[in-house]
């Protein structure tokens, strides 16, 4: 049996010409479940994922990861090896800065 659930994200980013790049706001996400799973087995009653949620939400954007870094590997777009160390980077600073996790709307 094929089940299917989908990890979403929204990145706000404020594109101001003072900034060299643009300067991250916000992140939203949000798992959409496909029948015959039930999103409520997914989340807490507040919306935000419980612990099965979570799973799912990280393994939606595991593989996408690896799917990006793939297609920029074979695109010629980015070594794949100079990309994972980019992200590796980029979840480090992302734990060396407060968060504020709340249930995000789309």
């Amino acid at each position: 049996m094929e089940l299917q659930y989908t990890g979403v994200v929204r990145v706000t980013v404020d594109m101001q010409k003072e900034y060299k790049k643009p300067k991250h706001i916000a992140t939203d996400f949000f798992l959409e479940t496909k029948h015959p799973l039930d999103i409520k087995a997914y989340q807490n009653p507040d919306s935000t994922p419980n612990k099965e949620g979570c799973k799912a939400l990280a393994e939606c954007f595991i593989q996408g990861l690896i799917g990006v870094i793939h297609v920029a590997h074979q695109q010629g777009y980015r070594d794949s090896a100079e990309n994972l160390r980019d992200m590796i980077e980029k979840i480090t600073k992302g734990f060396a800065t407060v968060a504020d996790v709340k249930p995000g709307e789309f």
